[in-house]
């Protein structure tokens, strides 16, 4: 059986933002507990990437910009 390898935030290379923030540049300005809720429940299939660090839980710009295609391509093959 052949496993999926998820992309994972790169630390050194990615925009790390707070979840928070995160909610005010999406571009529909979800409630920040949508955007929490992303990173725990899959949508078609997906789930928001984040990282740890310390109490903080991040994600990054690229991140949303994934989790955006990721779900926009699940619309297109429908």
């Amino acid at each position: 059986m052949q496993t999926k390898t998820k992309p994972t935030l790169d630390l050194l290379t990615e925009d790390l933002i707070s979840i928070s923030e995160a909610a005010k540049e999406i571009p529909t300005q979800p409630h920040i507990s949508t955007v929490w809720r992303w990173t725990q429940r899959p949508v078609r299939g997906a789930k928001l990437e984040t990282i740890k660090i310390g109490h903080a839980t991040l994600t990054s710009r690229q991140a949303i910009t994934r989790f955006i295609q990721a779900t926009n391509k699940k619309d297109a093959r429908q």
